[in-house]
């Protein structure tokens, strides 16, 4: 906010090698929380031990057995392990955006989202 109460617009050029859409959360719930500490939040239970260790160790068979596993059908294991390893083989050059609050806003992923938390860290661009 400048000193009249009005918000700054910034200015950021970016290079992205691509731009995917990422929902934070069924029905924006992550919405306030990724915003607030500047995060994202990914699902597809990533946060399970198992699967977090599928997704750092790129064993995305084995990822996708585990939605087999707990009763998923071949087509949505296949897909949700196919959006963990987009997200799990960002380099940093991905713009993710997500709309919230009537507007859009979009980040990249540091280097620090390859951790095993349940949080990502992002450099921001809003």
């Amino acid at each position: 906010m400048n000193s009249e109460g009005m918000a700054e617009v910034v200015q950021v050029r970016i290079a992205p090698s691509r731009v995917r859409y990422i929902k934070l959360g069924g029905g924006g719930r992550w919405e306030t929380e990724c915003l607030e500490k500047g995060i994202i939040r990914i699902g597809f239970g990533a946060a399970r031990p198992d699967r977090l260790r599928f997704c750092q160790s790129k064993d995305w068979k084995r990822l996708a057995k585990s939605f087999i596993a707990e009763g998923k059908n071949k087509a949505t294991a296949t897909r949700s392990a196919r959006e963990l390893r987009v997200f799990f083989d960002d380099d940093g050059t991905t713009l993710w955006i997500t709309f919230m609050r009537g507007a859009s806003t979009g980040a990249c992923l540091t280097a620090r989202h390859r951790k095993p938390t349940r949080a990502v860290t992002v450099s921001g661009v809003q």
